[in-house]
């Protein structure tokens, strides 16, 4: 095949490609683009759409050689270095993405959108005053950037800056009213007393910590909930058999469910967060896994669970009465349920700065009863940190009438 040929040829095999990959037909543009780069192995921009197609069809190990044999042919090019930290963070490696996004900005510093995936890559994995830093130049640049603004009130919100969070959750407000997390952490900071956090908060505070959820909860906070129940349930008198339907409420990455699992005949989980749930699965704890609200799954009353865990889901409710009514109707006579809070000594229950929810040993026992459930076993414990400092809890087992 002569030269002109050969160029024709390949051409013709990247244009093909290209209109594979438009139309979604990812598995063809990745076999075309890696023939194409077999012939040319100097070409950049196709290596750089067979990291977008590696990219889309959620092959991120893939995506990223691709990426990065397209930066070490043409490192100037500010689209590559952004993926590039994009396929990295897919990965859990941060580290790489931030120096990604930093290579990035040195060609687009004016790209406000790469300084703000550059803030959030650096909350996701735990280096919270690099993303005030970037967070706060980020609205030197555009003060009205509605998610800049509500992500620097969290970051601040979290390191105690209270009236600084206060502020700036009421500059978002201003921009966006409708905005449900800033609305509810704006009562919490005035010292109102909302009954719940709304659905779309818990469900993309939740979504955001997946990632980094259990190196944090474990490493940094020492949170000891699901190990707290487990040796509080091994005081109670064992039953004969396994518990034949046993459901874990909030199940997040599967913390709770993985020891109690031998204890389960049958296990599932349930947890507002996809991202929660995409981690269960991959830990194969559960025999069944969904992702919903709570109350909405046990809304017909006509599942019967003889296990009941709820491990730190408590701290996001304020009035625990529909909760304790939809477990109620949901269970089999002599069930167990047990579960975390965050303690009170005040009467009834209290919303805390912190924007979760803290519950008095009288309020827990009332409206349990209330339900049918009488107290098995109950033990105040310190449950995890916050900024250095232990928080008091309560695990409670109770059990069905």
């Amino acid at each position: 095949m002569s030269t002109t040929t050969n160029t024709e040829h390949l051409q013709l095999l990247y244009q093909q490609a290209l209109k594979s990959h438009d139309q979604g037909f990812l598995s063809e543009a990745i076999s075309l683009y890696r023939k194409i780069v077999l012939s040319v192995p100097d070409s950049d921009i196709v290596f750089y759409n067979l990291g977008l197609a590696y990219f889309q069809a959620s092959e991120f190990v893939e995506a990223v050689a691709a990426f990065e044999k397209a930066v070490e042919l043409n490192d100037t090019d500010g689209d590559y270095w952004l993926n590039l930290a994009l396929a990295h963070k897919q990965l859990k490696q941060f580290v790489k993405a931030i120096q990604a996004y930093k290579q990035a900005l040195t060609l687009r510093p004016e790209d406000i959108d790469i300084w703000y995936s550059l803030g959030c890559c650096c909350k996701d994995c735990g280096v919270p005053e690099e993303a005030e830093k970037v967070f706060r130049y980020l609205l030197e640049q555009d003060g009205k950037h509605i998610s800049a603004l509500n992500n620097l009130a969290y970051i601040v919100h979290l390191q105690g800056k209270l009236d600084e969070a206060e502020e700036l959750y009421g500059r978002v407000l201003l921009l966006a009213p409708d905005h449900s997390a800033a609305t509810f952490m704006l009562q919490v900071l005035r010292g109102e007393k909302p009954e719940t956090p709304p659905t779309d908060y818990i469900r993309d505070l939740f979504d955001h910590y997946s990632d980094t959820f259990d190196n944090h909860l474990l490493g940094q906070l020492e949170y000891k909930v699901p190990m707290l129940m487990r040796t509080l349930f091994d005081q109670i008198p064992p039953d004969e058999n396994k518990y034949q339907n046993v459901i874990d409420l909030g199940c997040g990455t599967g913390l709770c469910g993985e020891l109690f699992r031998d204890h389960a005949a049958h296990l599932t989980g349930i947890d507002l967060s996809s991202g929660m749930v995409d981690i269960s699965h991959g830990k194969n704890i559960y025999d069944a896994l969904e992702t919903v609200d709570i109350i909405s799954y046990l809304a017909d009353g006509k599942k019967n669970y003889d296990l009941f865990l709820a491990s730190d889901v408590f701290s996001y409710i304020g009035d625990l009465e529909p909760m304790f009514k939809a477990i109620s109707d949901n269970s089999c006579p002599q069930a167990l349920v047990g579960f975390s809070v965050e303690f009170t000594g005040e009467s009834g229950w209290q919303v805390r700065s912190s924007g979760r929810f803290a519950h008095s040993y009288n309020y827990i026992t009332t409206v349990a009863a209330q339900f049918g459930l009488s107290l098995i076993v109950h033990e105040r414990a310190e449950i995890r940190k916050e900024r250095e400092k232990w928080i008091s809890g309560s695990i409670y087992f109770f059990q069905k009438e």
